[in-house]
């Protein structure tokens, strides 16, 4: 097991934290330019520790989980700016591999589809995130019936 995972299920596993499911390990988007973890729109301004985890040139699974730890600390400070949003809720934690991640590599697109009105195309845009998904799928932190949204 990654160093940052156990650390992550030593502190807070099964017991009564302030957390939202966008933060809980549970969940992530890899973006044009790097992770980040919330897309909620019910904040006007969020902290960058949950808009943004890693410039994708930095990022690592154990990184991820790091991050992840540090996340659920600040989530226990009362003035923790994501505290004020309705998904964030006092409750029992427990640690879950991912079950949801959002792959908008690009700020293009080339998939032509019907119903959208970006028709511009992007080759070569975006990155590979395979060896990723390996990493977390070899740790067993990634589930088996992990939602993959495309970005559309």
């Amino acid at each position: 097991m990654l160093k940052a995972v156990q650390k992550l299920i030593d502190k807070f596993e099964n017991k009564q934290i302030y957390f939202c499911d966008s933060v809980s390990g549970s969940r992530i988007n890899f973006e044009p330019n790097g992770v980040s973890l919330c897309h909620e729109a019910t904040l006007r301004i969020k902290p960058k520790e949950v808009s943004f985890v890693s410039d994708i040139s930095d990022f690592s699974v154990e990184k991820f989980y790091e991050h992840i730890y540090r996340l659920l600390e600040l989530f226990q400070d009362e003035s923790f700016p994501c505290r004020k949003c309705p998904l964030c809720s006092l409750r029992e934690y427990r640690f879950m591999p991912i079950s949801f991640a959002v792959v908008g590599l690009s700020h293009s697109c080339n998939s032509d589809c019907i119903y959208c009105d970006v028709r511009v195309g992007g080759k070569n845009d975006g990155y590979d995130i395979a060896p990723w998904i390996k990493e977390f799928s070899e740790n067993n932190l990634i589930s088996r019936s992990v939602l993959f949204d495309w970005g559309g």
